[in-house]
């Protein structure tokens, strides 16, 4: 068969050939058949390179001189969803899908198998760290959290007291302070011993003063065999139990 004859400019009065329609209108004109076997009846004789033509179950095809190639089937995606994390989605038309977030710095993590939420940005110089108990398994970290400490002696019983204490942890670091006033000392005497946030995995070195009533520094150990506990005294190894005595210690170390 001749080949298809591409474009020509008609000008009025032309007398149109039995060539020009078939190879410049009806050969190149997109043909609809109900079936690919009514389209063999139909043209199987005279097909071009070129041809193009609709059936219902094939979608648009074209012919590429040995051969029916499908051009187009028209899609089978009926509609997008957004999944875990993500908001928009649709059924029709140009569609948008977008992270499920409300601010600046949130962000999306895994809650699990094919599941995600979003979590909520931080205060400025906080960081990010590991959390297995929260929904996302991160939370943000580095803020102070307040703890009361308990106070005891290593002899004796301290009769009242006041304390206050606050805690960071920092992965698996924790940076504590602890403040003990003591109002009666009672039969308390030598190691002064107070709680620590949570329990230490080793030996680690607290320091500290008592400003209220000698002005002297304080240190301590914690001790593996005592690790829920610091043990006190004076820089020079002198008891700080006394009443009225403030004892103020810092330290950090590692949790079990």
């Amino acid at each position: 068969m001749t080949a298809n004859a591409g474009y020509h400019a008609y000008a009025t009065g032309d007398v149109l050939t039995a060539a020009q329609v078939q190879y410049n209108l009806q050969n190149q004109s997109v043909m609809y058949f109900a079936t690919s076997a009514a389209r063999t009846t139909a043209i199987g004789s005279v097909t071009v390179e070129g041809m193009v033509t609709y059936i219902p179950a094939n979608g648009l095809e074209y012919y590429n001189g040995t051969a029916w190639v499908v051009l187009s089937t028209g899609g089978d995606i009926t509609g997008v969803t957004a999944g875990k994390g993500l908001t928009g989605g649709g059924t029709s038309g140009d569609v948008t899908v977008s992270l499920g977030t409300a601010a600046k710095g949130d962000l999306v993590a895994g809650t699990g198998t094919t599941t995600a939420a979003a979590l909520t940005v931080g205060a400025n110089d906080y960081f990010l760290q590991a959390a297995s108990g929260a929904t996302t398994g991160l939370q943000w970290g580095g803020t102070w959290t307040a703890y009361t400490p308990v106070a005891t002696a290593q002899t004796g019983t301290i009769t009242s007291y006041v304390s206050s204490g606050i805690f960071m942890k920092l992965g698996k670091m924790v940076f504590f302070r602890a403040t003990v006033n003591i109002t009666n000392k009672g039969t308390g005497s030598d190691y002064l011993k107070i709680t620590l946030p949570s329990t230490a995995s080793g030996n680690s070195a607290v320091y500290g003063i008592e400003p209220a009533v000698t002005g002297k520094s304080v240190s301590g150990n914690i001790f593996y065999t005592d690790a829920d506990k610091a043990n006190v005294r004076y820089y020079d190894f002198t008891t700080c139990i006394a009443t009225n005595v403030t004892v103020i210690i810092n330290g950090f170390y590692e949790v079990a």
